[in-house]
């Protein structure tokens, strides 16, 4: 189980309070809920003695992660607690195949004019299930995998009938280019000026060029939202519950494309 910290302002004494949160139609909880109760107006050392005396609360209880609010000032401090802070970096790369094709269909280009790139530096399972999953809409891929491109490229064009490149991709009128980034290049990746870069680093990649998009707007289940936590990061959130396997990626729903928080329009 792992743990989802909300602050609230009060005007009274500070009394932690944690509650378990079971989803509808599930029957273990699904998360602890703690709340931080800050009094009004107070200074910043007594909000970070407080997080820490719940951070410590959490260890002794034998909980490992946990879910911040967005912008909360004292991630540092969690993990010098043991706990684990959920980021949404392994949610948007198992959600890869799903973002480009909402990236595809929200452009309104059909799939025979769109190319789409994967890159990191060596084959991962995230990246070959995405090039897997997206052989079902284009037989345009192109794999840059380090030493590992031939091998992923093999794989394709045995299980799929694909012939995908290990080429970079340059470009061309009249296509829309797409590149899933599951990790930075270690030099500056060449990237044609329109395409649209999928950012699933959670880091600022070196590129040549490219319309960044460095996350998403995502919906919870239905079964999640009646007791959704206020202020958290809905990505972290839900890649706490994916990792714990409460929630399947095909359950979540993508409501935009983001950049710094902000929604993109292509």
């Amino acid at each position: 189980m792992f743990a989802v910290l909300e602050v609230a302002s009060v005007p009274r004494r500070f009394d932690p309070f944690a509650r378990g949160f079971t989803a509808e139609g599930r029957e273990k909880p699904s998360y602890l809920n703690v709340t931080l109760e800050v009094p009004l107006g107070a200074r910043k050392g007594t909000v970070r003695r407080r997080a820490r005396h719940i951070f410590e609360f959490l260890r002794r209880a034998g909980i490992i992660g946990i879910v911040l609010p967005e912008g909360f000032p004292y991630a540092e401090e969690a993990a010098g607690y043991g706990l684990a802070v959920s980021t949404p970096v392994p949610l948007l790369r198992r959600l890869a195949a799903p973002l480009c094709r909402y990236a595809v269909e929200t452009a309104g280009v059909k799939w025979d004019r769109v190319r789409v790139l994967l890159f990191a530096r060596r084959a991962t399972n995230e990246l070959i299930n995405a090039a897997s999953a997206l052989t079902s809409w284009t037989g345009n891929l192109h794999i840059l995998a380090g030493p590992d491109s031939e091998a992923v490229c093999y794989l394709l064009r045995k299980r799929f009938g694909v012939a995908a490149s290990d080429a970079p991709v340059r470009h061309s009128e009249g296509f829309l280019d797409v590149v899933l980034l599951f990790e930075c290049p270690e030099e500056k990746l060449d990237v044609p000026d329109d395409a649209v870069v999928l950012n699933l680093t959670g880091a600022v990649p070196a590129l040549t060029g490219g319309l960044l998009i460095d996350g998403a707007a995502l919906e919870p289940p239905r079964s999640f939202r009646r007791n959704w936590p206020v202020g958290c990061d809905n990505g972290a959130m839900l890649a706490a519950l994916l990792a714990t396997e409460q929630v399947l990626t095909d359950e979540i729903g993508i409501r935009g494309l983001t950049l710094w928080g902000a929604l993109v329009k292509l």
